[in-house]
């Protein structure tokens, strides 16, 4: 790659690119294709199983979807719109909702898939289908999609504005090496991301091989609940929590144009490794300077503490999602002193059962929302020593390993969004 003089670029109503570069049009060089005509479906379609409906909770910052949740409809209502089967290559564009804008691509992975009434399908290009994707993807590129949003209260962004936009429109060859610069990129993200799912799956059946299931134990007791092995306690979360910590945010709430340290909220308590850095809120240093609590440190343990979402929890570690962070009001930090480890009160917290009486002590009250006294009543088992360290010397090295991917992840994403938009520009040439 190598960078060109700005004399051989031309000006065009998309920007600024190569001479030899054409401005490619919708209107002429691809198809739009969404609801129109669709009756959509009900809940009642839905199956367990089946052709798959893709939304826009599956696009997220890379080229692959996310696809860890899904829905699926019936054979039937599948097929009752022909025209929004999904294709190999089809690029997905959401055009309201929250996340209006977003971009996905189908690679034809999946066998048989549709969309929802949020998304349309940009299909039959006459081009590289992935550079159009990256495009889209693209600041420019984006912000040109935004612009034909209409709509003051619910935007929209309709097909037939779309058919106006236009693109920029190397030879078909140029599109196919800056493809593969920026794909390359989006590979390694994925492989990293199924690295992390498995060692979280290694974590998890660590745990419940030695504090669920017990195995290599033969001598039980009774407890509250239920049978565990003889020498474990089943004990409070007030005689292991050593410190449990709420934040705050500035007086008027948070300033939009603060840009210093990020403050933590229940939108992004996600659980393991997870963290939308678009939702990222500010406070000034000079705020978190006089916070007395909820300053994040190594191996906290973070619950979200009211809303509709009530009993999430996640574990930040190892600079993970920031080297410098702090929480707002609706989430507790929770600190367990030397009687269990951090990693042992995540896992223990992301029991199904265990979430249940996380949420129950809030089934008294109008407003969801728990205190401290009742997060400190919840019960929690205390293993004998030897099977802590046990799980301790396993899971530190897989813990450090899998938050070492996640920053890598970021790291990766960043440096591909730095030169996305100067590989759609020309201005880094291929």
């Amino acid at each position: 790659m190598k960078s060109k003089q700005v004399s051989e670029f031309k000006e065009t109503e998309i920007g600024r690119i190569p001479e030899e570069w054409d401005v490619g049009n919708f209107s002429t060089d691809l198809k739009i294709k969404g609801r129109i005509g669709w009756k959509g479906y009900k809940t009642s379609d839905l199956r367990f199983n089946g052709p798959m409906v893709i939304g826009g909770e599956h696009i997220k910052s890379t080229f692959f979807l996310d696809l860890s949740t899904t829905k699926h409809l019936s054979r039937e209502k599948f097929l009752e719109s022909p025209e929004i089967i999904l294709k190999k290559n089809d690029i997905l564009v959401v055009t309201r909702g929250n996340g209006i804008g977003k971009i996905g691509f189908f690679d034809g992975t999946i066998k048989e898939a549709t969309i929802n009434p949020t998304l349309v399908i940009i299909s039959e290009f006459t081009g590289c289908s992935k550079f159009l994707f990256y495009y889209l993807l693209s600041k420019n590129g984006n912000e040109k999609l935004m612009s034909i949003a209409s709509g003051s209260s619910i935007p929209a962004i309709y097909q037939g504005s779309m058919k106006q936009l236009q693109y920029p429109k190397p030879s078909k060859k140029i599109q196919e090496k800056i493809t593969k610069i920026l794909y390359d990129f989006d590979l390694k993200i994925k492989n990293l991301q199924k690295q992390n799912k498995i060692l979280e799956q290694i974590m998890q059946a660590l745990f419940n091989s030695l504090f669920v299931d017990f195995n290599g134990i033969t001598g039980f007791e009774n407890s509250e609940i239920g049978k565990i092995p003889k020498g474990w306690e089943i004990r409070a979360f007030v005689d292991i929590i050593d410190e449990i910590e709420s934040g705050k945010r500035p007086k008027g709430g948070i300033n939009l144009e603060d840009t210093e340290i990020p403050s933590i909220g229940a939108e992004n308590i996600l659980g393991l490794g997870k963290y939308n850095y678009s939702k990222t809120k500010y406070v000034s240093l000079e705020f978190f300077n006089q916070l007395k609590t909820g300053k994040i440190k190594h191996n906290d343990v973070l619950l979200y503490k009211d809303g509709a979402s009530l009993g999430r929890k996640s574990i930040f570690r190892n600079d993970f999602p920031f080297k410098q962070c702090c929480i707002n009001e609706h989430v507790f930090i929770l600190r367990p002193n030397k009687k269990i480890s951090s990693s042992f009160l995540y896992f223990w917290l992301d029991q199904n059962w265990m979430m249940d009486n996380v949420r129950n002590l809030n089934s008294n009250s109008a407003q969801p929302g728990i205190n401290k006294s009742s997060v400190l009543s919840l019960p929690i088992l205390i293993p004998d020593i030897n099977t802590i360290n046990k799980f301790e010397k396993v899971s530190e090295p897989i813990l450090t390993k899998f938050f070492k991917n996640r920053i890598g992840i970021e790291i990766i994403i960043e440096t591909r969004n730095t030169i996305l938009p100067k590989l759609m520009s020309g201005e880094i040439r291929v």
